[in-house]
This record gives C-alpha cells, sequence and structure tokens, in this order.
C-alpha cells in the first residue's frame, strides 16, 4: 500500500509592527493630524505554504489582549462584537498560568507573487487591526496589546 506524503506546512513571520488609529480607523498618512486620540495597534504578518500544492496563505494577526471567557459577559461581547465587524475571525488560545485566553484577530488571503496587488495586502492590515482595536477597547477598555506579540509568537512555534 502507497500513502501520500502528508501535507506539511510551514509558518513563515514577514512582518511585525504596530499602526496608528485615530477615532477606529488606520492612519494611511503621516500628513494627517494627530489628535491626542489616537491610538496603536499591532500586528504580524505571516506567510503558510504548503509542501505539496500550490497555496500560499497571507495571515494578519491582531492580538487584542487577555480576556476571561469564563466569565460569560465578556463572551457574549465577544459574539456580539463579532457579528457588529462582518463575522471576523476572533480566535482565542488558552494559557494555564494566567487562566485567560489571548485573544487575536486574524485575517487571510490567498497570496501570489505574479497578481497579489499591495492594495490587498494593505485592505488585509486595515481590517484586521480595526476589528483588533475595536474589541480591545470595547472589552478591555485599554491600549496595551504590543506586549502580546510575543506571546502569539511562542504560540504559532508550539
Amino acid at each position: 500500500m502507497v500513502h501520500a506524503p502528508a501535507e506539511l506546512n510551514i509558518n513563515v513571520l514577514l512582518f511585525q509592527s504596530p499602526v496608528s488609529l485615530i477615532n477606529g480607523r488606520v492612519v494611511r498618512s503621516a500628513f494627517e493630524p494627530i489628535d491626542g486620540n489616537q491610538r496603536e495597534q499591532s500586528f504580524q504578518l505571516e506567510v503558510r505554504s504548503q509542501i505539496v500544492g500550490s497555496s500560499t496563505l497571507l495571515r494578519c494577526v491582531s492580538p487584542v489582549g487577555d480576556i476571561d471567557l469564563n466569565d460569560q459577559g465578556n463572551l457574549d461581547d465577544l459574539y456580539d462584537l463579532q457579528r457588529k465587524t462582518g463575522m471576523s475571525k476572533i480566535c482565542a488560545r488558552y494559557h494555564p498560568k494566567r487562566k485567560k485566553h489571548l485573544i487575536t484577530v486574524e485575517g487571510d488571503r490567498l497570496f501570489d507573487l505574479k497578481t497579489t496587488q499591495w492594495q490587498e495586502i494593505e485592505d488585509l492590515i486595515v481590517r484586521t487591526v480595526e476589528v483588533a482595536d475595536r474589541i480591545e477597547f470595547s472589552v478591555l477598555g485599554c491600549d496595551e496589546d504590543a506586549q502580546y506579540l510575543n506571546v502569539v509568537r511562542e504560540d504559532k512555534n508550539n
């Protein structure tokens, strides 16, 4: 009996950075006025490819923070925000040491070096970080997501 080889996924971090938001919208130009209501939202771009097959997936991950999902109110808030943000991909990874879930917002798109336009990548980043920032502001009421990028990266490597 011959078995087909199992697919092997490889994740490669392409880029990691914060972006600035004013009134929940990404600041797209260095010339936009800053009025003190500025927030920052971290994100990272990864390429996830498969050795077998031709698919390459570009993934944008933006951390929200630690949220206790054993609290029914927090869980209800996340469901409501997911619905209001167009059924965004909200992910939760449980951390036993902190006894909370690290919440991230993730967005994916197929990536082809020959056909993917830079505007499509920019739109992926903008959609992902705006939703993450909205959830962070609504549920946590703070702007501390940058500290979670290392936790997200560690989780991906385990």
